[in-house]
C-alpha cells in the first residue's frame, strides 16, 4: 500500500490540505486587483422611520428565509431550500409551495414577472414559474446554456442570466428555454474574471427594462439593458479588489475553490432611478446594516441609509424599499430621498 502524502499549503492567507497518494499540482489565478483605493465615509441620511410586519412561522423560517420579493399582493420568499411562501401585505400567510428535492434541486433564486407570477431557480438551470395562488406552472430548462448564477425576467416573456461561462456568460433566452442571444460583460475587466470570482446578485425594475448584476465578492455593477448591452458601470464607495481562485489539479481533475475573499454586497435591488445594494464590506459595524445607493443612469454613489438591525435582504417596487430582518419585514420611509 502505497503511502499517504500530507502536503499544507497556504495560498493567498488560505490553507489549502492536500492528503493524497500523488501529490496534486495547486496554483492560483489572480484576480485583476486596483493599485489605488477609491474608499470614502458612507453618507447616511438621517430620518428614516419603518413600517414592520412580522413573518409567521417558526426560528426554522426566520433563519432560512431568503429571496425576498415585493409583489401585488404583499410579500415572498425562499424558506429553506425547497420551499416558496407568500404573504399579504399585513404579514397574513397566504401560501407556500414546496418545488423539488432539497438534495437535488434545491431553490437558488427567486423573482417576479408581474401580475405576482414568480419564477423560481431551480437547482442550476431550470426556472419554474408558480401563480398568484401558489400553483406550479410551466419549467423552463435553457438550452444550450451553462449552469445559472442569477437571472431576471424580462418583457417579452424573455429571461436574461447571468452563467457560468467563463467567454460570454449574459444569456438571454425566451419561455420556452431557446437561447437568443449570448455576450460576454461588457467591461474589459469584468470579462477578464472566471465564474468563481464574479459571483453575484441581480435584479429588474417593474417595467422589466433594465436589470443590474451587482458583485457579491467584488467591486462594483453594471446595469443593463433588455439585450444584455450595458447602459451603466458603478463602483462601489468601498474598493475591495476580487478574490482570487486557487486551482487544485490530481488524476486530470481540476477543482477550484475561492482565495481570501471579503463580500461586499448581501443583496441588490432597483428602486426607481437609484441601484441600491446591502452593504457587506470590510466596516464589521456597518455590514448588513446599511443600504448603499447609487445612480442608475451615472453609477455615481448618491448616498446611505442606516438600518437598526443587522438585515439579509431588501426588495424594491416602484419608490418603496423593504429590508427583511429576523422575523421581520420593513419599509424604509426615508426623509431624504
Amino acid at each position: 500500500m502505497a503511502p499517504r502524502i500530507l502536503r499544507l499549503f497556504f495560498v493567498g492567507g488560505l490553507a489549502v490540505v492536500s492528503c493524497e497518494r500523488e501529490s496534486a499540482r495547486v496554483s492560483v489565478v489572480r484576480a485583476p486587483h486596483e493599485t489605488s483605493t477609491r474608499d470614502s465615509a458612507h453618507r447616511v441620511f438621517s430620518g428614516t422611520t419603518f413600517d414592520s410586519i412580522a413573518v409567521p412561522g417558526s426560528d426554522t423560517t426566520y433563519r432560512t428565509m431568503r429571496h425576498l420579493v415585493a409583489t401585488d399582493q404583499g410579500f415572498a420568499f425562499l424558506e429553506g431550500r425547497t420551499r416558496i411562501t407568500s404573504l399579504d401585505k399585513n404579514g397574513r400567510r397566504l401560501w407556500g409551495t414546496d418545488i423539488g428535492a432539497a438534495e437535488e434541486s434545491p431553490l437558488l433564486g427567486l423573482t417576479t414577472t408581474g401580475h405576482d407570477t414568480l419564477v423560481a431557480l431551480v437547482g442550476a438551470n431550470r426556472l419554474i414559474t408558480v401563480d398568484p395562488r401558489g400553483r406550479t406552472g410551466g419549467s423552463i430548462s435553457p438550452f444550450g446554456v451553462d449552469d445559472i448564477d442569477a437571472f431576471v425576467p424580462l418583457t417579452g416573456n424573455r429571461f436574461a442570466a447571468v452563467t457560468t461561462d467563463s467567454a460570454a456568460p449574459l444569456v438571454i433566452f425566451d419561455n420556452q428555454g431557446k437561447r437568443l442571444s449570448r455576450n460576454a460583460f461588457p467591461s474589459a475587466d469584468f470579462s477578464a474574471l472566471r465564474p468563481l470570482m464574479r459571483q453575484g446578485w441581480t435584479a429588474t425594475d417593474d417595467r422589466l427594462e433594465h436589470w443590474v448584476f451587482g458583485f457579491a465578492f467584488g467591486d462594483g455593477f453594471v446595469v443593463l439593458d433588455t439585450s444584455a448591452g450595458a447602459l451603466t458601470r458603478g463602483r462601489f464607495i468601498e474598493s475591495t479588489n476580487f478574490p482570487d481562485v486557487i486551482r487544485r489539479t490530481q488524476a486530470r481533475k481540476t477543482d477550484e475553490i475561492l482565495g481570501a475573499a471579503v463580500q461586499t454586497a448581501v443583496s441588490i435591488a432597483l428602486r426607481d432611478t437609484e441601484v441600491v445594494v446591502l452593504y457587506a464590506g470590510k466596516d464589521r459595524t456597518l455590514a448588513k446594516r446599511v443600504i448603499d445607493r447609487y445612480s442608475i443612469h451615472s453609477g455615481k454613489y448618491v448616498g446611505s441609509y442606516e438600518l437598526p438591525w443587522v438585515s439579509r435582504w431588501i426588495a424594491a417596487k416602484g419608490k418603496r424599499l423593504f429590508v427583511l430582518h429576523g422575523r421581520y419585514i420593513s419599509e424604509l420611509h426615508p426623509s431624504t430621498r
